[in-house]
C-alpha cells in the first residue's frame, strides 16, 4: 500500500515561499507609502497593501497549523493579489506584472484544488 503524501513539502514549498516573499514586499510597500498618505491614490494603495499583508499572514498561519481552510484562503489571497495588481495597474499605468500574477493565480489555484498533498495535509 502506498504511503500518503502529506506535509509542507514538494511543490507546496513554492507557494509557501511566495507568500513569505509577498509578506516582505507588502511590509516594504507599507513603509514606502507612509510619507504619502495625504494623497488619495497613495492612501488607497496603502489600504490594498495592508489588506494583502493581512491575507498573506493569515494564510501562512492557517498553513502551518494544517487547517483545512488553508487552501480556500490561499486561493482567495492569490486572486486578491491579482485584483490588487489590476487596480494598481489602472492607477499607475504600469501593466508589467499583470500577466505573471494572473498566471501564478491560475497555476496555484489548480494545484490547491487537485493536489493529493494538499488534501492529505490540511485536515484539522
Amino acid at each position: 500500500m502506498a504511503e500518503k503524501i502529506k506535509g509542507i513539502g514538494g511543490w507546496l514549498i513554492l507557494p509557501t515561499l511566495g507568500f513569505f516573499l509577498a509578506g516582505l514586499i507588502y511590509l516594504y510597500d507599507l513603509f514606502s507609502y507612509l510619507p504619502y498618505l495625504s494623497d488619495g491614490t497613495s492612501m488607497f494603495i496603502f489600504l490594498l497593501t495592508a489588506g494583502g499583508l493581512f491575507l498573506v499572514v493569515y494564510s501562512l498561519i492557517l498553513e502551518f497549523q494544517h487547517k483545512k481552510e488553508f487552501p480556500k484562503w490561499a486561493i482567495f489571497t492569490l486572486w486578491f493579489q491579482f485584483a490588487e495588481i489590476i487596480l494598481i495597474a489602472f492607477m499607475t499605468l504600469e501593466y508589467s506584472y499583470v500577466f505573471g500574477v494572473l498566471l501564478g493565480a491560475v497555476i496555484w489555484t489548480a494545484y490547491f484544488q487537485k493536489s493529493e498533498r494538499v488534501k492529505n495535509t490540511f485536515t484539522k
